[in-house]
């Protein structure tokens, strides 16, 4: 395991309890790997694509602690794994909405 992966898996397990703490965490994950549509100026989809499972899996559970918010199962193309662990070959990414 590479050093930046040793590194990501640390920060994954050690994230605080205080609620503004998590909301920093998952603003910094998302401003990495994260896509938001809108429409009509409501949040419409998010879409979540990362090389690193622990971090899709960090973010999916600190969206459902912070914000009460399940995912949906989409209809995943080929190649794309969504949120339960469903997958299709070797991408790693989640799809929340």
């Amino acid at each position: 395991m590479s050093f930046s992966s040793e590194v990501k898996a640390e920060l994954a397990k050690n994230i605080s309890s205080a609620r503004h703490c998590r909301i920093a965490e998952l603003s910094g994950m998302m401003s990495m790997v994260a896509d938001v549509w809108y429409r009509n100026g409501s949040l419409f989809k998010l879409c979540i694509t990362t090389e690193r499972s622990i971090i899709a899996k960090t973010m999916a559970a600190l969206i459902k602690v912070l914000f009460d918010i399940r995912e949906q199962q989409p209809n995943l193309p080929d190649g794309v794994r969504s949120a339960t662990g469903d997958r299709t070959d070797d991408a790693d990414t989640e799809v929340l909405a």
